[in-house]
């Protein structure tokens, strides 16, 4: 039961959150958006991590560091394409293929 509630549950907040992002791009552009996505992400994110962990320290922290600052670029490209799909096409296509 628990798991169908979650899965439930999930589906509908990726569902809000793909509307509303529609309906954002749709008034702005997807490069605005990102800039505070990103922005908000680094301000949130960046201090919170210091303060739990700290810097990292050896080569393989720094290694893995590296290797996660990388994702995040990846992320930010794949997050912009979704925007601009959104921006251009219909929300049920778009979302699904995406997903």
């Amino acid at each position: 039961m628990l798991t169908v509630l979650t899965g439930l549950s999930s589906a509908f907040s990726y569902a809000v959150s793909d509307m509303l992002a529609q309906r954002v791009v749709r008034g702005s552009s997807a490069l605005k958006m990102v800039a505070w996505v990103l922005t908000v992400g680094v301000i949130v994110v960046v201090p919170t991590a210091l303060v739990v962990n700290g810097l990292p320290r050896g080569d393989a922290q720094w290694g893995s560091a590296t290797w996660a600052a990388l994702a995040g670029v990846v992320y930010v490209a794949a997050y912009f394409s979704l925007l601009r799909g959104f921006g251009k096409g219909d929300l049920s296509l778009v979302a699904a293929l995406s997903s």
